[in-house]
């Protein structure tokens, strides 16, 4: 593992005083932060605005961004207006990543889509947007990241697992691959199998736990939940080995009991399962 690093969305995305605090607590790990964009088109406007005013605030920690998601859409038709928000979106939020001295950032393959039958063209302008959006990134200096999204229940799986594996060998090489281990499990895939296959492309993880269905973001060692204590052991250990310079992001839902008790406790064992020191400064 490269760093451990707490999503703002825990935090409703914005109650940056609050992540702070976390941060601070977790100090023993040096935890980053997952801060989160969203255009002027989202239901949060004024989002850019704010996120501008706290890039002091986050000087002194590693920092990484989820980019725009809720609003876009990659496999909008190229010469549409919405592939061009899509597209000026990422370029604003290239400039922010510079100005926070981020280390990378991470898009949707697809957001508000319902899949056919047929679904070639949706790829291939999926495919086409990455390699745009990709482009513009490295220009900037920016490391791109690609996630697994979709779920079987919401009806917009664009890229199943072989797929997605698929996917990176269209790409070029310098766009990472983030897993988000919450949306596997919701897709019954074989995490084993696809860190070994995608090793060391894998740039990131975003980590939580849920039913196996509902992609509710849950606290990785509560109870009940599609994988236990036990299973995540073994999971970190393929992890360890395949993708050991990744970075592995908490994303857990504000639903849940978000509180520097439960998240100092959750960062302990799962430094405690590696049997790792803290990273030093």
């Amino acid at each position: 593992m490269n760093r451990l690093v707490f999503s703002a969305y825990a935090i409703n995305y914005r109650e940056y005083d609050r992540l702070k605090k976390l941060l601070d607590a977790c100090s023993f790990a040096n935890m980053g932060a997952e801060l989160n964009m969203f255009t002027k088109t989202s239901s949060f406007p004024e989002f850019m605005d704010e996120l501008a005013t706290v890039s002091d605030k986050f000087a002194p920690y590693y920092v990484t961004f989820h980019g725009p998601f809720k609003e876009l859409e990659a496999t909008s038709p190229l010469d549409s207006e919405a592939h061009a928000i899509m597209v000026e979106g990422y370029k604003q939020a290239f400039q922010f990543c510079k100005d926070f001295s981020a280390h990378g950032i991470v898009m949707h393959t697809n957001e508000k889509i319902q899949l056919t039958d047929e679904n070639s063209a949706l790829k291939n302008n999926c495919i086409a947007t990455i390699k745009e959006i990709g482009e513009i990134a490295q220009t900037a200096g920016v490391k791109l990241q690609v996630e697994n999204v979709g779920f079987p229940l919401n009806k917009n799986v664009l890229f199943p697992m072989e797929d997605f594996i698929q996917l990176f060998d269209e790409i070029p090489d310098d766009i990472g691959c983030l897993i988000d281990v919450g949306h596997a499990f919701a897709n019954n895939w074989d995490l084993a199998e696809l860190i070994k296959r995608l090793g060391t492309r894998i740039t990131s993880y975003h980590i939580h736990n849920n039913d196996g269905v509902h992609d509710s973001h849950r606290m990785i060692f509560e109870e009940g939940l599609y994988y236990s204590k036990e299973d995540w052991k073994k999971l970190f250990v393929v992890m360890e080995k395949y993708s050991p310079d990744a970075d592995w992001i908490l994303e857990y839902s504000p639903k849940n009991d978000i509180t520097v008790e439960n998240v100092v406790g959750e960062v302990k064992e799962i430094l405690a399962m590696l049997d790792m020191t803290p990273k030093a400064e």
